[in-house]
C-alpha cells in the first residue's frame, strides 16, 4: 500500500469519526449506533498504519486476496447492523402498537365517563 494512499485512509477514518461525533453532539445520532461507526473508523486506521497485518490475517484465515477479506468482512458487518436494527424496529412496532391500544382504551373511558356525566 502506498504512503499516499494510507495518508487518505487516515484523514478519510478521521474525518467519519469526526462527523459520527458531532452527530452524536447534535442529538441526530444515539451513541449505542455510533459505537459500531467509530470502531470502523478504528479499524480504517488500523488498516492504513499496518497494512501488512491484515494481508496476515487474510491469507492465515483462507483468502486468497486481501480485498476478498476485507469485503467479506464489510458485508458481515452490514448484515449484522441490519439485523440489529431490524430488531430494533419490531421491537419499537410493538410498542408502538401497546401505545395505541392504550390510548385508545382511554380515550374510550373517557368518553364513556362524558357520556354518564351528561
Amino acid at each position: 500500500m502506498s504512503l499516499l494512499l494510507q495518508v487518505e485512509m487516515i484523514v478519510l477514518a478521521v474525518l467519519l469519526m469526526f462527523f459520527i461525533v458531532r452527530m452524536v453532539n447534535r442529538h441526530s445520532f444515539s451513541v449505542k449506533k455510533a459505537l459500531p461507526w467509530l470502531l470502523i473508523g478504528l479499524i480504517l486506521i488500523f488498516i492504513s498504519i499496518f497494512p501488512t497485518s491484515v494481508a496476515y490475517v487474510a491469507h492465515k484465515i483462507g483468502f486468497g486476496f486481501t480485498i476478498n477479506f476485507l469485503l467479506f468482512s464489510a458485508l458481515v458487518f452490514l448484515f449484522f447492523l441490519e439485523i440489529s436494527d431490524t430488531t430494533h424496529s419490531a421491537q419499537r412496532e410493538q410498542e408502538i402498537k401497546t401505545l395505541i391500544q392504550e390510548v385508545s382504551l382511554l380515550k374510550k373511558e373517557l368518553h364513556e365517563r362524558d357520556k354518564d356525566g351528561k
